[in-house]
């Protein structure tokens, strides 16, 4: 039970997330998968938020000054493969995604890391806001201009970071992210995108994303601004990269 508590809480990790993204966003729907990243990465920044109203600690064992409801990881993943599954709409996809999310948040409780109330109010959250956000973006306003809807979400994002100081230091990676996808979603609306090969383009992603992450490790840039600057960057470069190297080779 052990191992197959560890296999679930994997897909919840940084580069597993990472990894799916830039499969989805190179493969199989680059639309779908870029809103799926932002409302993820907004997803963050609000559940941070919620923490600090809620401000009920850790377990002990941690030994970290921070709170645990709701859970974060929890709320990522419902956030993200529930996105999914809500707009595939795909019987098999549906299976997999649900098990995955149940199969997370049951690692989060077995470990110990969380509650069954930490990680079901995460999920409860995270639908709700599943809901808003595809209300949101089928309404006539953000139908056709899902520029506004990102910048919306970056400045509310930043909104609560300054609304609650104390979640500062754990919102530095989703805002700067979100500042990347908001810069692509301006530059997509205005000179629009095309990669070359899918092939190509996730290889372009990849490796840029490794060298910049590597760069910022070997210039020892690790505060708050520096982190920003950083997950901007590499989110910018995943989400638009191919098409600034297609540019460049016409």
């Amino acid at each position: 039970m052990h191992t197959l508590s560890q296999l679930f809480l994997q897909s919840t990790q940084f580069y597993a997330i990472v990894l799916i993204i830039v499969v989805g966003l190179v493969f199989i729907d680059r639309r779908i998968f870029l809103r799926a990243l932002s409302l993820m990465l907004f997803s963050m920044v609000f559940n941070a938020f919620l923490k600090s109203l809620f401000k009920i600690p850790l377990k002990t064992h941690f030994k970290r000054d921070w709170y645990a409801f709701p859970s974060g990881h929890a709320n990522t993943s419902t956030t993200f493969y529930g996105y999914l599954i809500y707009r595939f709409k795909n019987p098999l996809l549906t299976l997999i995604g649900v098990i995955f999310i149940i199969g997370i948040c049951w690692a989060l409780v077995h470990n110990h890391y969380h509650d069954w109330a930490d990680v079901l109010a995460a999920v409860g959250f995270s639908i709700l806001l599943i809901f808003i956000f595809h209300w949101l973006e089928t309404t006539r306003l953000f139908k056709d201009n899902f520029m506004v809807l990102t910048l919306i979400m970056t400045v509310a994002a930043y909104g609560l970071i300054k609304f609650s100081p104390a979640i500062t230091s754990h919102t530095a990676i989703p805002l700067g992210a979100l500042i990347g996808v908001s810069l692509t979603t301006i530059l997509e609306k205005m000179y629009g995108y095309q990669g070359f090969h899918p092939l190509i383009d996730f290889l372009i992603i990849i490796i840029g994303m490794l060298g910049l992450q590597a760069l910022f490790a070997k210039l020892g840039l690790t505060s708050y601004t520096y982190t920003i600057l950083e997950y901007g960057l590499i989110s910018f470069w995943a989400t638009y990269s191919p098409h600034i190297f297609a540019k460049l080779k016409r």
